[in-house]
């Protein structure tokens, strides 16, 4: 063996023996849109948005049936509050996963990392529970593109910056008030404003 070699193979061992070898660590992606751990939102539900004149649809007009949008959970001019609880893989970025706090009577809980991908602000799935209805709710908000600022705020005639679908499903009455008042699935797509908080 070649002396440069052997002196090339005891330094390695050497290396691990006094554990001085430095491995280089995997650089890993950032949050979706700087959305990290911890960041605080307020979030908007500025109008509907499948089928609404007032916007130009995209992909993200088509992807919700729009058949319940407000009067069953959230309402129009509504600020949902929450925090990033955690993210999830997805594409180049994390996405984040959103603990929502309570809000009108609902309270979307349990949030689980759903499939989400890189122009996706968060997106989450959620049990979703009340005093008359009981549920599960996939909750994602889509940005334009994955340059989009998305915070930056709607303007009515152009193509919304965010853009949020809700999904419930499962929905079992709770008591009297829900055999009125609960439905099976709700699904709405919405026009959103995103504020930071922290």
């Amino acid at each position: 063996m070649p002396v440069w070699t052997r002196a090339r193979v005891f330094s390695l061992a050497a290396a691990i023996a006094v554990g001085t070898l430095v491995v280089p660590a995997c650089n890993s992606p950032g949050p979706c849109f700087g959305l990290g751990v911890g960041t605080k939102l307020g979030i908007t539900i500025v109008d509907y948005y499948t089928g609404n004149p007032n916007y130009p649809q995209d992909e993200r007009g088509r992807v919700g049936s729009g058949s319940c949008e407000f009067g069953f959970d959230v309402m129009q001019g509504q600020e949902l509050l929450a925090t990033v609880a955690s993210t999830s893989y997805a594409d180049t970025c994390q996405v984040p996963v959103l603990a929502f706090q309570p809000f009108g009577a609902w309270n979307w809980t349990d949030g689980q990392q759903n499939t989400g991908g890189n122009v996706n602000a968060f997106d989450g799935l959620y049990v979703a529970s009340s005093s008359y209805c009981d549920g599960r709710v996939a909750v994602y908000a889509t940005a334009a593109s994955v340059t989009q600022d998305v915070f930056q705020a709607p303007v009515v005639g152009q193509v919304p910056p965010v853009v949020m679908e809700r999904d419930f499903s499962g929905g079992q009455g709770v008591g009297d008030a829900g055999l009125a008042g609960c439905m099976t699935s709700c699904s709405g797509t919405f026009v959103i404003s995103l504020r930071r908080l922290n």
